[in-house]
């Protein structure tokens, strides 16, 4: 898990940044990101910059790419092609680029190359004393903002979801500022892209009878009120007035478990929202059937359903239900 937050934009140095063909594999590509961390682009958003090519040869070309998954896949967005062979620019231009508006974060690259199907590139080993290449200078990004990582987080095989505490978050989280999770597989000794990113935003109280609070601070995946994650007969909703997790099927069972005393047919459990739990019987399980019963709700916060069994035949079921706030 990768977790990021917001950084200032743009580029400045006293010197160009040079790409250039270190060795004579003409198709080995040279590559140079301008940014320390991922970008969300805005409706205008552009990459600017100062360009000058070298003796780069007519099959060489530099591409501006972009990539939405961490590097996993590329797309171009725009290709400088070489001037003839002995042919350079003799100083740098003024270029700018259009940024997609896309639903990711996205990474940005200058890439210095010569595509397989050509031949032929200019490289510093047999022109130690030639500008050969492409010069890059005052590099800048507009309706940006760009995100830099604060921590890296390994997850075991097994996790049901990422935690962001003090620990992974690289120290105490601000209150109201975003954090941007991202998460990626490893199979066998091969990273695989990041996932979409989740943004959170920490808040310094947390409503715990509100469902939609509960689930994305805790369990951002799970789905609606009356969805059932893990399957367990539950739905999410009642496993939140009960405090339970709504990813383990393995602890519905004691919310689940019926007593009796003094002939009265009893579920019970702690609730976190005595007012939104309810509970209902039924003596055939037939549509229709199902009653409403009376829940209390002890001072230690216990809900308890009951049902009279004198007018039960021998069978009675019991159902928590719940109602979202």
């Amino acid at each position: 898990m990768e977790l990021l937050t917001n950084l200032n934009s743009g580029i400045m140095g006293q010197k160009p940044f040079i790409l250039l063909s270190p060795i004579t594999i003409s198709h080995s590509p040279e590559r140079f990101s301008p940014s320390t961390g991922v970008i969300a682009t805005g409706t205008n958003a552009t990459l600017s910059f100062q360009l000058r090519r070298g003796y780069m040869t007519p099959e060489s070309q530099l591409e501006i790419q972009y990539s939405e998954d961490g590097g996993g896949a590329w797309s171009t967005i725009k290709i400088f092609k070489g001037n003839n062979d002995n042919n350079r620019d003799f100083g740098f231009t003024s270029q700018a680029v259009d940024l997609p508006l896309t639903k990711n974060y996205i990474i940005v690259r200058f890439l210095l190359h010569r595509p397989e199907s050509t031949t032929g590139v200019f490289n510093i080993t047999d022109n130690p004393n030639t500008p050969v290449g492409v010069f890059i200078d005052d590099i800048e990004f507009t309706d940006c903002e760009w995100l830099q990582s604060l921590s890296l987080t390994s997850l075991a095989k097994n996790s049901d979801f990422a935690p962001l505490d003090n620990v992974t978050g690289g120290g105490p989280l601000e209150v109201g500022s975003n954090y941007i999770l991202k998460v990626r597989p490893r199979i066998g000794n091969v990273w695989m892209p990041f996932g979409q990113s989740l943004e959170v935003i920490p808040a310094e109280v947390i409503d715990a009878e509100n469902y939609q609070q509960w689930a994305l601070t805790y369990y951002p995946s799970i789905g609606g009120f009356n969805d059932d994650y893990d399957q367990d007969g539950l739905p999410n909703g009642i496993e939140h007035i009960l405090n339970l997790n709504p990813m383990n099927a393995a602890d519905a069972e004691a919310a689940l478990s019926t007593t009796i005393n003094n002939s009265q047919l009893q579920i019970s459990h702690p609730v976190i929202g005595g007012n939104q739990i309810e509970a209902e019987c039924s003596f055939t399980l037939e549509a229709g059937s199902w009653e409403a019963i009376p829940v209390t709700i002890s001072e230690d916060g216990i809900a308890t359903a009951s049902v009279d069994l004198s007018a039960a035949n021998g069978k009675c079921f019991i159902r928590w239900r719940a109602t979202e706030l």
